[in-house]
């Protein structure tokens, strides 16, 4: 090459350096059998590091000592009456007065909505969103 040439000297290219991923062989791929037959050859190895690291924690479990601890008092009440049994429960109420109560409670509590009154019976419809 003479001094006064305008191109630059070119480097000579060693395709034989190219990186794995440039030039991949046609057949690079997995084979799961190949695979799992390597595994399978070491199953000593798999199955003995499993046993070792489950004694070893369930060793761990007994020997570290919990870092926390649970706590509670239980008071236990006097009733004052004796409890209701089912039956006085259930003739309790199928009374009216008992029926009236509810409803009284479900309206001072703005669940239903009350229409008329008529033989001491209330009329009431439930509370719903307005559909406008």
């Amino acid at each position: 090459m003479t001094p006064n040439s305008s191109t630059p000297p070119q480097m000579p290219v060693n395709y034989a350096v190219q990186p794995s991923y440039v030039m991949a062989a046609p057949d690079d791929e997995i084979n799961l059998l190949e695979l799992t037959d390597k595994f399978l050859d070491q199953w000593r190895w798999w199955v003995g590091g499993t046993v070792i690291g489950g004694l070893l924690g369930l060793g761990a479990a007994f020997v570290v000592p919990p870092k926390y601890a649970a706590n509670g008092v239980v008071r236990v009440a006097q009733v004052a009456s004796a409890v209701e049994s089912v039956p006085e429960t259930i003739v309790r109420m199928q009374t009216l007065a008992f029926r009236e109560e509810v409803v009284e409670r479900l309206i001072k509590a703005g669940q239903v909505k009350p229409e008329k009154r008529m033989h001491g019976f209330a009329l009431w419809r439930p509370n719903r969103p307005s559909k406008r």
